[in-house]
């Protein structure tokens, strides 16, 4: 009889201990959810941040059509001091 209480609670331990393993590893995914959730509402944000840069005319699908031979030096580093600016505005700021 003794032998059969010390199987019930070895088992008993055993299936304590599966039960918190279980619960620890449901708490990661759901952590780790909650962090993709979080990157990806940041990459949704900045995305639309781009698209509002976007001009109707601009192909933002092809690289190669936001060049266009006509702009001189002047209106390419004009857009370009744009882009850093905004991409600054961006960034977190270190307090």
């Amino acid at each position: 009889m003794a032998d059969l209480d010390k199987l019930q609670t070895a088992m008993a331990t055993s299936l304590q201990n599966m039960a918190q393993c279980i619960l620890a590893k449901k708490q990661a995914v759901e952590k780790a959810n909650q962090e993709i959730t979080k990157e990806m509402q940041d990459f949704e944000r900045l995305y639309k941040s781009f698209l509002s840069l976007a001009t109707p005319k601009d192909n933002i699908l092809n690289p190669k059509d936001l060049i266009k031979p006509e702009k001189n030096l002047s209106q390419y580093q004009q857009e370009t001091q744009s882009i850093l600016q905004t991409q600054q505005a961006l960034m977190p700021k270190n307090n």
